[in-house]
């Protein structure tokens, strides 16, 4: 685990606050985090795109005002990361966060 700042700027051990109610999720596993932007890259048809690019709503955690995370491991040069919840009840003992989402907290 590194506690140095990383590449995105953001140092691990950092805990964020969402300060408003926002569209933000969390993923429960990190092949899903990169899912939602692969359909710029690709030119899939219909049925495939969505197959490959669908994420379960199970597998999402949606981030509610006050909700708080923790940085725990930097993954991917810091385009993901391994978050905690700080929450008592968390369904999950971390989740994935795409590092761009970072400015929603």
């Amino acid at each position: 685990m590194l506690t140095e700042e990383g590449i995105s700027g953001h140092v691990l051990g950092d805990k964020y606050k969402a300060d408003k109610h926002s569209t933000l999720v969390l993923y429960h596993y990190k092949k899903d985090v990169n899912k939602p932007w692969l359909t710029g890259d690709f030119d899939f048809p219909g049925i495939i795109s969505l197959h490959l690019v669908s994420v379960d709503s199970r597998d999402l955690y949606k981030v509610k005002k006050g909700d708080k995370i923790e940085l725990i491991e930097s993954l991917k040069e810091g385009d993901i990361y391994k978050v905690k919840l700080l929450k008592d009840n968390s369904r999950r003992p971390f989740y994935f966060l795409k590092s761009e989402d970072l400015k929603h907290f």
